[in-house]
């Protein structure tokens, strides 16, 4: 499977770390040598950049979310929202739904609502 489907997309990594999400994903999106674009890479092997964003794995996402969250593949008609992550627990307001082409992304959507209402 291509790694870039297993990490959370360049948009949504942008917004995690402006969120705050811990910086130590294992892959970075990493601004390339001329600067035109970002490419993912493994952080060992490139130096920090002000415009490297952390990458996380679907299962690196997974251990930032609290248990009574879950993911997995969708049954939906829509192929942009092939996965979903799902929050529930016993609070009445907390039961919110997130999709997504990937279940990195559908986690990282769930991970900055949860982060904005000051849950985690």
């Amino acid at each position: 499977m291509d790694i870039e489907k297993q990490v959370v997309s360049l948009d949504l990594c942008k917004k995690l770390k402006e969120a705050g999400y811990p910086q130590d994903s294992y892959y970075i999106w990493a601004y390339d040598l001329i600067g035109v674009m970002h490419r993912l890479i493994l952080r060992k092997d490139v130096k920090n950049h002000p415009q490297d964003y952390p990458a996380p794995t679907v299962a690196e996402m997974g251990e930032k979310l609290p248990n009574y969250q879950r993911s997995g593949q969708a049954v939906m008609d829509n192929p942009l929202e092939k996965y979903t992550s799902k929050c529930h627990s016993f609070d009445p307001y907390v039961a919110e739904q997130f999709y997504a082409l990937t279940e990195a992304d559908a986690r990282a959507k769930m991970w900055l609502y949860l982060k904005d209402k000051e849950l985690l």
